[in-house]
């Protein structure tokens, strides 16, 4: 129990390391949300099995190499058919693109 708490704990520092505080994110097309509400449902194994699929709370951030981070929160069928639990994808915007999109 102790070793997953301690990996949340390292990749929220390792987060807060990386990231520039800015009032408005500089890489964000003006259909981000929508974008990367896509972008996520693209990735999926199973699109149309989606319950959940929202944007964070979390504000989208700015990180030190130029890109722009956006958390989506997805819950859907895994390969086995079972619904996974609600997950955090993050995506990256730069220049006003989507570069990735890779699950936490």
């Amino acid at each position: 129990m102790k070793e997953p708490m301690l990996t949340i704990a390292m990749m929220a520092a390792l987060t807060m390391c990386t990231a520039t505080v800015n009032a408005e994110p500089n890489n964000l097309p003006a259909n981000y949300k929508g974008a990367a509400l896509a972008a996520v449902k693209d990735r999926l194994k199973a699109p149309d099995s989606v319950r959940t699929l929202r944007l964070s709370a979390i504000r989208p951030f700015d990180l030190l190499d130029g890109t722009t981070s956006v958390i989506v929160e997805v819950n859907a069928k895994n390969s086995f058919g079972g619904y996974t639990g609600l997950e955090a994808v993050s995506v990256y915007f730069k220049d006003g693109k989507i570069v990735d999109a890779l699950s936490r």
